[in-house]
């Protein structure tokens, strides 16, 4: 069984792969131990799979074409002047007020 979290990052990462090269892309999760604990995870195994470059410390892969996908929170400042062509939310449609891209 797949949780809705894990199934839009699924989502994310497949429209990442065959969306527009070096485009940047965001997974935001409400806190930062959700991005570390439940989404970073399916991200590595992913990048595994494919052999994305992993950025450990930025919860941050680079796939094949180019792209970015970063996982991260929107508690704080996180997000503040962050530059993105797409975001996707997990959970709390709230989450769009705290982001200043």
């Amino acid at each position: 069984m797949v949780n809705r979290s894990l199934a839009q990052l699924h989502l994310a990462i497949h429209k990442t792969m065959l969306g527009a090269p070096d485009e940047t892309y965001f997974f935001v999760t409400p806190t930062r131990t959700q991005a570390w604990r439940v989404i970073w995870p399916e991200v590595l195994k992913l990048a595994e799979l494919y052999s994305w470059t992993i950025f450990e410390a930025q919860l941050r892969v680079t796939m094949k074409n180019g792209a970015h996908l970063k996982v991260l929170e929107s508690e704080g400042d996180r997000t503040r002047g962050l530059m993105f062509d797409r975001v996707i939310f997990d959970e709390n449609p709230k989450q769009l007020g705290q982001i200043n891209g």
